[in-house]
């Protein structure tokens, strides 16, 4: 009988600086940016208003980041939208957030998004 071993090793133990010279990393990531750019997906919590100076509007967006990556982590992007719209309009702000009860959370997350 014949055994395997396989050795755990990590794909890369280097950072980028590390395997590429400081010319092409500056390459690499602009490239990239670049196709961001003209590839990114409109998803409404990249969405900014007008005024990015009001940090009230700053706390809003970070709010509605971290809803999303919450949401995110449980299903797909598509199913996430619409329900992200709905949550950031009964729930626009952590203030707002802070002040529902518990079970009307828990029937939003759990039954709603489908967990």
């Amino acid at each position: 009988m014949t055994s395997v071993v396989w050795s755990h090793k990590p794909l890369l133990e280097e950072d980028i600086e590390d395997l590429f010279s400081e010319k092409k990393v500056k390459q690499i990531r602009v490239s990239l940016l670049e196709w961001y750019d003209e590839n990114q997906r409109e998803l409404p919590w990249r969405q900014r208003s007008g005024s990015e100076s009001d940090g009230g509007e700053e706390e809003k967006r970070a709010y509605g980041v971290w809803v999303s990556e919450i949401m995110l982590q449980q299903t797909r992007v598509q199913t996430v939208i619409e329900y992200y719209n709905r949550w950031m309009k009964k729930w626009p702000t952590i203030h707002h957030l802070s002040q529902a009860s518990l079970e009307i959370l828990m029937v939003d997350v759990y039954v709603k998004v489908a967990y």
